[in-house]
C-alpha cells in the first residue's frame, strides 16, 4: 500500500530527518578514529591488531605452560601423598588382620574344648555353650573389643548386651554378610548406644557347625594403633623426594611429627607461616586437601610459596603431608616472558615504516574521489572521474560514474512516479487515510470524507475527525477498535458503524496497520475503509428470518423428543439388563464383576447415589461396600450389619418417600439433607442364602419438578421395580460365581498344606509352555523330599508327620516370589517352579531352602522334631523342551542328593557338557 501526502515539501522533509538520524548514528560509532587520517589509522590498526596476536598468543602459550606445570606439581605431590597413606594403610590393615585372625582362631579353639567335654559326657550340650560363651565374652579385646556369635538365620546366640541375645538381627548389613560367609574378615562401621559418630571397625569370624555358631571377635580400627612398627615404612617415606627440596611427612591431629627428615619428635602446631597464618593448625582441622602458603627459611632474604598436600588416616589418627617450593617449578616462564618483550619490541619498529610508505599510495588519488562526490552530494549529477589509476581506486573511480548515472536516472523515475500514485489516491473508490497513534487523521482522500459526510478531505481534516470514532461498538466505548489495533498491530475486516455529521448510521469494514520506527515507537496508522451499509441491512434481515425459523423447528422437536424418549427408555433398560446378566456369566472371580457391576448401575441409575453391599467371607452377619456410583450426598457407611437396614432385617425390600424421613434406615441420614428424593433398600437373596444389599438414595427431581417432600409414588415405583430385578440378577449372578470359586479352589489346592496339587502343576505348565517359548524365558524346577520322613510317622505318629508337613510348606511359601509355584505332588514329595530365573539362581534359592530346613524345630506334644530335605534342581527348557523331560531330570538329581547321603543339594550337568 503507498499513500501520498497533500503537502509537496513532504518527500524533502522526510529525506532531511533521515540523513539527520543517520549522521548522528555514525557519530556515536568509531569516536576514537573518526577525525584520524587513513596513514593514522592504518598505523593504529596494524599495531593494534599485533598487539592483540602477540598477547593473546603468548597469554595461551603461558596459560598453556603455567597449567600444564601445576598439574604435574599437584600430580607429583598427590601421588607421592597417596602412595605414603596406601603404604600404611596396607601396614595398618595387615596387622589388624592377623590380630584379628589369631584372636578369633583361639576362640574357636575353646568351643571346640567345651564341645568335646560335651562330647565325652562331663557336660551338657546346654552346659558346653553356656560355658564356652562365658569364657568367650570374658576375654579382653583391645579397649571396647568382644566376642559375639550368630547362627545361620542371624539369631544372637551370644554377646556382652544380655538384651540382644535371641533377637535377628539380619536388617543389618554386616550380619547377612556373616549369614553368607560365615569365615572370614569383614570391615564395616558402626556406633555404638550413646555415640553420635560411626567408626570403622573390624571383624574375624569362624563357623562352628555342630551348633550352627558363627563366632565373632569384633573391636574398633582404631584401638589397633599400637600394632603398627613405623620401623617397617620410616626408611621408605624419607626416601621419597620431589623437585630440589621437596619432602613427605608424616604427623598426628595435634601436630606431633611422627616421622620427619630433621623435626621428628617435635610438636609443630603452633608453628606461623611468614604472614602469621597457623597453617599447621588449619591441616590438622581440615585433615584432607592442599594449600600454599608463604615460607622463610633461615638465611634467606624474602619468604618463598610452598604447596603442601596432605590426607588423613582416621584409624592411626595420622595426616601424611608432601610438601615442595613452588618457584623451583615455574622457572620456564621467566624465559617465555623475556622471549616475548624482545619480538614486540622489533615487530613495532617494522611495521611503522611499512604502513608510513603504504598509506602514502592510498591518500592522495583518494583526495580527488571525495571531491566529486562532494559535489555530487549538491545535486550536481553531471560530475565524473577520470579513469586513468588501475587497481582498487581506478575500480573505484568506475564504480562512481556507474552510482552517478543510476543516480540520475532514479530521481527523474520517481519524480514520474510520485506523480502517477498520486492521482491514484486521489481518484479511488475505497477510502484510503493516514492517521496519528491517536487515531487523529493526517491524509485521506476524497472517497473517506464522502463516507464520512464531508464535502472534500481539508474540512475533514479541519473538523479534526478521529478514526477512533469509526471503531466502537457504542458511542461510550469509542476506542475499542484502536485499543484492538494498538495490541495486534493490525486490523483485518474490522467491522463497526459510524454516525455520520447528520446522525446517520453508517457501516463501515477498515483494515489497517500501525507504521512503527526502528525503537518500536508508533508512527502512524495507514489503512483502508469501505461501506458496507446495505450488505449489513441485508445480514440483518436475514438474521431474524432465520431466527424465527429456528424456534418453531425446536418447539416441534422438543414435543416429538418427549414422547419418543419415554418409549426408548423402557427398550434401553431391557437391553442393559441383558449385556449385564451376559457379563455377569462370562466372568471368573468376585473382583471381576466389580467393574461390570459398576458401570451398569451408573446407566441404570445415572442421577442417583447407588451402593452394592456383599456378605463378608468370615463374617456373615457384616457386610462391606463393594461398589458405589454417584456424586451424591450419601450417607452410607464403609461397613454395615445386618441392624443396620431395615430390609435386611425384614428379608425384603424397603422403600421410603423424600417426605417420610423418619422411615429411612440407620445408615442413612435424610433428617439432615435437604437435596434427597428418596431411598430404596433390597436384599440379595439366592438359593435361601443372603449374599448383599442393593442400596439407592435418589437425588435428583424428576421431569415434572416435584420437591423433595412432595415425591411422586409412582415414578418412585417404577425405579423400584428396575433396582428389584437388578437385584434378583446380581444376586444369582454373585450366588454362581461364589460356588465355582469354591469347587475350582478345592480342585486345585491340597487340604492339608494349602500348596497347589498335580492338577494345577499340570494345567499351569500347559499355559506357561507357549508364554515361555514366546518371551524366551528360562524358569528353574526344583524337586524335593523329606528325608526319613516314614521314621517322624512311625516315631511320632501320622499327626506329627502332617505338622512337619505344614512347617515344611510354610516354609516354601515364605521363601518364594509372587508368581513362583509350590506343590505337594504326594506324600513327602514337593515341587517347585521358579518363575525366570537361571539355574543357578534356582541351585542358590535350593540351597537356602536347604540350610533353612536344617535350622527348624517342630515342636509337637512337647517332642522336639528336626528333620533334613533333599533337592534336585533343572532348567527349563535347559534341560528339555517338554515339562516331562525336565522333571525327569530332576527328579534324577533328587535321587543322586539321597544316594549321596542326603540333606543336599543335587544340580543336574549340564546337556552341553555331558
Amino acid at each position: 500500500m503507498i499513500l501520498l501526502h497533500s503537502s509537496p515539501g513532504f518527500r524533502d522533509k522526510v529525506t532531511t530527518e533521515e540523513r539527520r538520524h543517520l549522521s548522528a548514528k555514525s557519530s556515536m560509532k568509531f569516536v576514537i578514529f573518526q577525525n584520524l587520517s587513513i596513514r593514522a589509522k592504518l598505523l593504529y590498526g596494524y599495531l593494534t591488531a599485533f598487539l592483540f596476536v602477540i598477547l593473546i598468543g603468548n597469554f595461551f602459550l603461558y596459560s598453556v605452560v603455567r597449567s600444564t606445570i601445576e598439574r604435574n606439581i599437584e600430580s607429583e605431590l598427590n601421588v607421592s601423598t597417596k602412595s605414603i597413606l596406601n603404604m600404611v594403610r596396607t601396614a595398618v590393615n595387615t596387622a589388624i588382620r592377623s590380630n584379628l585372625r589369631g584372636l578369633g582362631d583361639a576362640g574357636l579353639q575353646v568351643v571346640q574344648n567345651h564341645y568335646n567335654r560335651h562330647l565325652a559326657g562331663e557336660i551338657t550340650e546346654a552346659e558346653a555353650k553356656q560355658e564356652a560363651a562365658s569364657e568367650l565374652l570374658a576375654m579382653q579385646i583391645g579397649k571396647s573389643g568382644y566376642f559375639y556369635g550368630v547362627n545361620s538365620l542371624g539369631i544372637m546366640q551370644f554377646h556382652p548386651e544380655n538384651e540382644l541375645i535371641g533377637k535377628n538381627l539380619s536388617e543389618h548389613d554386616f550380619i547377612i554378610i556373616q549369614k553368607r560367609q560365615r569365615h572370614g574378615y569383614i570391615e564395616y562401621n558402626w556406633a555404638n548406644p550413646g555415640e553420635d559418630e560411626r567408626r570403622a571397625k573390624a571383624l574375624y569370624m569362624n563357623y562352628f557347625a555342630p551348633w550352627d555358631w558363627i563366632i565373632s571377635v569384633s573391636s574398633y580400627r582404631d584401638e589397633f594403633k599400637e600394632l603398627i612398627n613405623l620401623e617397617d615404612f620410616r626408611a621408605r617415606i624419607l626416601a621419597i623426594t620431589f623437585g630440589k627440596t621437596g619432602y613427605p611427612y608424616v604427623m598426628d591431629s595435634r601436630g606431633n611429627l611422627i616421622i620427619h627428615p630433621k623435626l621428628e619428635g617435635t610438636n609443630i602446631f603452633d608453628s606461623q607461616d611468614s604472614s602469621g597464618r597457623r597453617f599447621i593448625e588449619e591441616i590438622c582441622e581440615r585433615k584432607n586437601g592442599h594449600i600454599i602458603y608463604p615460607w622463610q627459611n633461615p638465611g634467606e632474604p624474602t619468604p618463598r610459596e610452598k604447596l603442601v598436600y596432605f590426607n588423613y588416616i582416621p584409624e592411626m589418627d595420622w595426616i601424611v603431608a608432601s610438601s615442595s617450593y613452588l618457584e623451583e617449578f615455574y622457572a620456564p616462564l621467566k624465559a617465555i616472558t623475556l622471549s616475548t618483550l624482545s619480538t614486540v619490541l622489533l615487530i613495532f619498529v617494522l611495521i611503522i615504516l611499512i604502513t608510513w610508505r603504504i598509506s602514502a599510495s592510498i591518500t592522495k588519488p583518494l583526495q580527488v574521489i571525495m571531491q566529486r562526490f562532494a559535489h555530487g552530494a549538491e545535486g550536481k549529477f553531471d560530475s565524473r572521474l577520470d579513469l586513468e589509476n588501475g587497481g582498487e581506486v581506478g575500480q573505484l573511480a568506475r564504480y562512481y560514474n556507474t552510482f552517478m548515472d543510476r543516480l540520475e536516472a532514479s530521481s527523474n523515475q520517481l519524480r514520474n512516479s510520485e506523480e502517477n500514485y498520486r492521482k491514484l489516491f486521489e481518484n479511488a473508490a475505497e477510502g484510503i487515510f493516514r492517521a496519528d497513534g491517536d487515531g487523529r487523521f493526517i491524509s485521506v482522500n476524497p472517497a473517506t470524507a464522502e463516507m464520512l459526510g464531508f464535502p472534500d478531505p481539508s474540512e475533514l481534516l479541519d473538523n479534526g475527525a478521529e478514526l477512533g470514532r469509526l471503531l466502537f461498538k457504542s458511542r461510550v466505548s469509542d476506542r475499542d477498535g484502536l485499543d484492538i489495533l494498538h495490541r495486534r498491530g493490525k486490523i483485518e475486516g474490522f467491522e463497526t458503524p459510524y454516525y455520520t455529521e447528520d446522525g446517520t448510521e453508517r457501516w463501515f469494514a477498515i483494515n489497517a496497520r500501525l507504521a512503527r520506527d526502528s525503537k518500536g515507537d508508533i508512527q502512524h496508522i495507514e489503512g483502508f475503509m469501505s461501506d458496507i451499509t446495505d450488505r449489513k441491512l441485508h445480514e440483518e434481515q436475514q438474521q431474524k428470518t432465520q431466527a424465527e425459523l429456528e424456534r418453531r423447528v425446536e418447539e416441534r422437536t422438543a414435543e416429538l423428543s418427549n414422547w419418543v424418549q419415554e418409549l426408548e427408555r423402557s427398550n434401553d433398560e431391557g437391553e442393559h439388563l441383558r449385556e449385564m446378566g451376559q457379563m455377569l456369566q462370562s466372568c471368573r472371580t468376585e473382583a471381576e464383576t466389580i467393574p461390570v457391576i459398576k458401570t451398569y448401575l451408573q446407566r441404570f441409575f445415572p442421577d442417583d447415589h447407588v451402593s452394592l453391599f456383599q456378605t463378608d467371607k468370615l463374617d456373615r452377619e457384616q457386610f462391606k461396600v463393594t461398589v458405589q456410583t454417584g456424586n451424591g450426598h450419601s450417607r452410607n457407611n464403609l461397613t454395615l450389619y445386618r441392624d443396620d437396614c431395615w430390609a435386611l432385617r425384614q428379608g425384603k425390600t424397603h422403600t421410603v418417600f423424600g417426605h417420610e424421613p423418619d422411615m429411612s434406615c440407620p445408615h442413612f441420614s435424610l433428617k439432615n439433607n435437604q437435596n434427597e428424593f428418596g431411598s430404596i433398600c433390597i436384599p440379595l437373596i439366592a438359593q435361601e442364602e443372603l449374599t448383599g444389599l442393593l442400596s439407592i438414595e435418589c437425588l435428583q427431581p424428576y421431569d415434572d419438578g416435584e420437591q423433595a417432600a412432595q415425591m411422586n409414588p409412582p415414578r418412585l415405583s417404577r425405579k423400584n421395580r428396575l433396582a428389584v430385578t437388578i437385584a434378583e440378577h446380581l444376586a444369582l449372578a454373585l450366588a454362581n460365581l461364589r460356588l465355582r470359586e469354591t469347587l475350582h479352589l478345592q480342585s486345585i489346592q491340597d487340604p492339608l498344606t494349602g500348596l497347589f496339587n498335580r492338577r494345577y502343576f499340570d494345567q499351569f505348565i500347559s499355559r506357561e509352555a507357549s508364554r515361555m517359548k514366546r518371551l524366551a524365558t528360562t524358569h528353574g524346577i526344583i524337586m524335593a523330599d523329606l528325608d526319613m520322613f516314614k521314621i517322624i510317622n512311625d516315631s511320632f505318629g501320622h499327626e506329627a508327620g502332617d505338622e512337619v508337613l505344614k512347617v515344611f510348606s510354610s516354609l516354601l511359601l515364605a521363601n518364594i516370589r509372587e508368581g513362583d509355584v509350590a506343590c505337594r505332588l504326594g506324600g513327602e514329595e514337593f515341587l517347585l517352579v521358579l518363575m525366570d530365573v537361571s539355574i543357578e539362581d534356582a541351585t542358590g534359592k535350593a540351597q537356602e531352602l536347604c540350610d533353612a530346613v536344617r535350622a527348624l524345630d517342630v515342636i509337637y506334644e512337647g517332642h522336639h522334631i528336626s528333620f533334613t530335605v533333599s533337592m534336585g534342581v533343572g532348567g527349563w527348557p535347559m534341560h528339555g523342551e517338554s515339562i516331562e523331560t525336565v522333571l525327569q531330570i530332576a527328579d534324577t538329581a533328587l535321587y543322586s542328593a539321597k544316594k549321596q547321603g542326603r540333606d543336599k543339594v543335587i544340580r543336574a550337568p549340564d546337556p552341553s557338557k555331558t
